[in-house]
């Protein structure tokens, strides 16, 4: 990707006036004083996903680069720090920050000592998509160890590729998903936890289908189990139409709005 003073009459995409650069100061987490840190953090910990390993040493083997940690927005917590007052926190800054934030409510609301769930004794396990992965070991623990308070950092890494819904990317901004309390309304939750256990994105991106997880649900895990069934078996309605045919699942992806999936599914007919 160009660099925006490298673009030839660059002009704004909503007003159409031409682009102003301006020098602006900001606040940067010094990453690459860290380096080594990070370094033998990746190394000390190879229980973690072999993605996340992989990715981690990539980036620090490219050369890490300091990160700025303000920016020029409006909406956002401001900075706490003289001449930064029209300024607020990069986003993912206090995103990974939160895990301190909410633990420190968990500890008060549940009354247990906040610093022991970040002692030597404590253990943390870190479970996100493969795109957080930086966030996750590399901005994080750099916070934390450049903060000096000798925070716990990330003892597991728990980074699975990327999850579709029959071949498409799910979208909840866009309803095209399914929430898992609607599938509990219909499946056991056991039966659940077989199918993502047996075909969840560990080690590649994988793809739900409603044929593969109907014939998980009817047989495998409920032959296996000898569980009954909760309710009749379902099939999705496709947002387009009915399909054609008696398939016990339809083969077109099914859209539905959260949380009413009753519009989305008929009873199978056998």
């Amino acid at each position: 990707m160009p660099e925006p003073e490298t673009l030839i009459n660059p002009v704004c995409a909503v007003c159409k006036k031409p682009v102003s650069f301006r020098k602006s100061k900001h606040l940067y987490l010094a990453v690459t004083r860290l380096q080594n840190e990070l370094k033998e953090l990746v190394d000390d910990h190879p229980g973690w996903r072999k993605n996340a390993i992989a990715f981690t040493n990539r980036y620090i083997n490219d050369g890490l680069r300091d990160r700025a940690l303000t920016r020029d927005l409006e909406w956002g917590i401001e900075v706490p720090k003289e001449g930064y007052e029209k300024k607020t926190i990069y986003i993912w800054a206090e995103n990974v920050l939160g895990y301190l934030s909410a633990s420190k409510t968990a500890a008060e609301a549940g009354n247990t000592d906040f610093h022991e769930l970040w002692g030597k004794d404590a253990r943390h396990y870190y479970v996100h998509g493969k795109d957080n992965i930086p966030f996750h070991t590399i901005i994080l623990p750099a916070l934390l160890l450049a903060n000096g308070g000798g925070w716990h950092l990330p003892d597991r890494i728990v980074s699975s590729e990327y999850l579709t819904l029959e071949g498409r990317k799910i979208s909840t901004s866009q309803n095209y998903a399914i929430w898992v309390k609607d599938l509990l309304d219909h499946y056991e939750a056991d039966s659940i936890r077989y199918f993502f256990l047996a075909n969840g994105p560990e080690k590649k991106d994988a793809d739900f289908s409603w044929r593969e997880f109907v014939y998980s649900h009817k047989g495998v895990y409920r032959k296996g189990t000898g569980t009954p069934r909760k309710q009749q078996a379902v099939r999705p309605q496709a947002a387009q139409g009915r399909g054609k045919g008696r398939a016990k699942v339809i083969l077109t992806v099914v859209y539905h709005r959260q949380p009413n999936m009753e519009r989305g599914l008929i009873p199978c007919q056998h």
